[in-house]
């Protein structure tokens, strides 16, 4: 892959680990954390070039209570 593509692909990786830590922070109420976590993500998508439609969806997936099994 270039360079440019695996950077992509890197940000899209960390964004998806990132939205799992979210999910997490928001569900132990962990206000100021979460919104850290959540400006962490939206600067990877942005280094990964995350079609609008697709950041609102993951937006709406982060009010979902995260369970830890």
């Amino acid at each position: 892959a270039a360079p440019d593509e695996a950077r992509a692909e890197l940000a899209r990786y960390i964004g998806q680990m990132i939205l799992d830590l979210e999910r997490m922070a928001n569900t132990a109420n962990l206000e100021l954390l979460s919104y850290f976590l959540a400006m962490a993500r939206a600067e990877a998508d942005t280094i990964a070039k995350v079609p609008t439609e697709t950041q609102s969806g993951r937006d709406m997936q982060t009010q979902a209570p995260y369970h830890a099994e």
